[in-house]
């Protein structure tokens, strides 16, 4: 059984869970202020969202992270530090404009 992926609503994430039958069960999880708990390698692409929308982005190698926002809209982040969490909630991650490397998404 498979859940399906999470849709944001307000602070709180709403996940359909399979329950094998071909109906789904709705789950509401704490939301937004509970630590991550998937933690994803991020590639950046011109061309493809992510999987799902962060909750936040760790960069290990610091420098400008191009991104999506949650609307599509493009926006560099110049000068991340390197070893942090930002609390950024984005789709997509830019190649074109970032520098920053070691990303990982967290979900």
């Amino acid at each position: 059984m498979a859940n399906i992926l999470r849709e944001v609503f307000g602070q709180f994430w709403k996940t359909y869970k399979d329950m094998g039958d071909g109906t789904h069960a709705e789950v509401i999880d704490a939301g937004l202020i509970d630590p991550g708990e998937v933690f994803v390698d991020i590639t950046p692409s011109d061309a493809n969202d992510l999987a799902a929308i962060t909750r936040g982005i760790y960069v290990g190698t610091g420098g400008d992270l191009a991104v999506h926002d949650t609307e599509g809209t493009a926006v560099t982040f110049v000068g991340l530090a390197a070893g942090m969490v930002h609390p950024l909630r984005v789709r997509r991650v830019l190649n074109t404009g970032t520098t920053a490397d070691d990303i990982v998404g967290i979900y």
